[in-house]
Parts: structure tokens; C-alpha cells; sequence
């Protein structure tokens, strides 16, 4: 696949524009602002890392990190998912001599025969079990932004975790790799705020670079939609299917 740079992008600009290189900082720093806005909406950039979980049973989360699609854990040759939890303490626990230990595993258990109502009388159950999913894991997380970590259950028995996530898309590879779908988007973004922040253009350019701009992000997201005609007729016939007739 053809990908574009930040760099090529924000030259391509100072030429079209025919202004010489010593503007380069500034559209530079309008083209990353509109490269981390595309990315949340629209490039859906999802990256997925191998972290190890360290002592205390937590992961450090990544430093371009901005909200996470899903935690797991290797399952031969899938990944099987954790379930988000809020009982899980936000606190750390220290020992006595001030380092970060795990708490103490949670020994109680219930049985399934207390979610059960029981008539002595007819020694019969008289309730049901709903909402019950042994499907799901039993293994819990919370993500605590404000310790940059992710805490696992005290009895989680894994050593690593699979971590999918939405990226800011300001990293190395984010920057040297550009969708070529992004690049009008990024140039229209990068005149607008040009024209917005100088007092040399009235504010009937700025809306008009801003139309610009929010036409080249339809024709992004139009572009970047998987979705195409066989499949909205697809999902329209999936609630039909033939049936005997007497």
C-alpha cells in the first residue's frame, strides 16, 4: 500500500501556496492537529500491542493511547477477551515496605443455588438463573487513566495481555504513514487555520476554507466506508428466509 508522509504532505502545501520554507513550523503544527482529528473519526487508526502484566497484576498503557477497543488474552490462534469490571480497586496496595504488591484474592464465592428461591414446602426452585453467562470470562480489568495503568484481578494467572486501542496518531509510524485518502483533508484543515489565526484574510475566507475542509472530510469518510451495495441488500434479506408452507 502507498502511504504519504506529514512531511511531503506540509512542502506539497508551501508549494501550492508559494510560500517559502520558513512557514514550515507553523503549517506543520496545523497538520498534525488535523492528523490526530482524522484519527478518532475517520482513519480509525486501531493499533494492538503485547503488554506484560507486571507484579501487582497491571499494564502500562501506551503513551499514544486515547480509549481502548479491546483486552485480551492469547488463546492459541485467538484472542480471548476480558470483561471491564468497576469493583476493581483504583487504589494500589503497598507492603510494609513501601512497594506495590497485589491485593489479597477474594476467596468468597457464591453459589448458583443462591440466585435460586427456594419453597420448602413444595422443595422446589421457584425463580430462575437470568443473566447468567458462563461464557464470559471470569477475569476482570479496569482502565485507571490516572495511574496510566491497567488493573487486572489479583488472581488473573496470564503473564501478557493483548491490548487493542485507538491511537492519537502522532507516533513515529503514524507520522511517516498518511492514508493518501487523508491528504486533502489534512491540506484543507491546515489552509483553514492558516487563514483563521492571520489578519490578512477576513473571516468570509476562513468559512470558506472551512467548507472546503468539512467537503474534504465527506469525501474521506465516503471513501473510507466498507460498506457498499450487496451489502446493504444483504441485510435488508437477512430478516426474510423461506419456511413450509401446508
Amino acid at each position: 500500500m502507498t502511504w504519504y508522509t506529514i512531511d511531503s504532505i506540509v512542502k506539497q502545501i508551501l508549494l501550492e501556496q508559494r510560500k517559502p520554507i520558513h512557514w514550515y513550523l507553523e503549517y506543520l503544527t496545523h497538520a498534525t492537529s488535523a492528523l490526530r482529528e482524522l484519527h478518532f473519526d475517520h482513519l480509525r487508526n486501531v493499533k494492538t500491542v503485547k503488554l506484560t502484566i507486571n507484579s501487582y497484576k497491571a499494564v502500562a498503557i501506551p503513551c499514544d493511547y486515547v480509549d481502548w477497543v479491546r483486552v485480551g488474552v492469547v488463546a492459541n490462534d485467538k484472542v480471548k477477551a476480558l470483561v471491564q469490571s468497576s469493583n476493581i480497586n483504583r487504589l494500589n496496595n503497598f507492603d510494609i515496605s513501601g512497594n506495590k504488591v497485589k491485593w489479597p484474592i477474594d476467596e468468597s464465592t457464591v453459589s448458583i443455588d443462591d440466585f435460586y428461591m427456594w419453597r420448602t414446602d413444595i422443595y422446589e426452585y421457584t425463580g430462575g438463573f437470568y443473566n447468567h453467562r458462563p461464557d464470559l470470562s471470569s477475569t476482570f480489568f479496569k482502565v485507571l487513566p490516572e495511574r496510566g495503568e491497567i488493573q487486572l484481578e489479583s488472581n488473573n494467572g496470564d503473564t501478557e495481555i493483548i491490548l487493542e486501542y485507538i491511537s492519537d496518531g502522532l507516533d513515529a509510524d503514524a507520522a511517516t504513514k498518511v492514508d493518501p485518502y487523508a491528504t486533502d483533508a489534512i491540506k484543507t484543515y491546515v489552509m483553514w487555520q492558516v487563514e483563521l489565526n492571520n489578519r490578512q484574510y477576513s473571516k468570509g475566507d476562513a468559512d470558506y476554507r472551512k467548507r472546503l475542509h468539512d467537503a474534504a472530510v465527506r469525501k474521506l469518510r465516503a471513501r473510507k466506508n466498507p460498506l457498499s451495495k450487496e451489502d446493504i441488500l444483504n441485510a435488508v434479506r437477512k430478516g426474510y428466509s423461506a419456511t413450509y408452507k401446508n
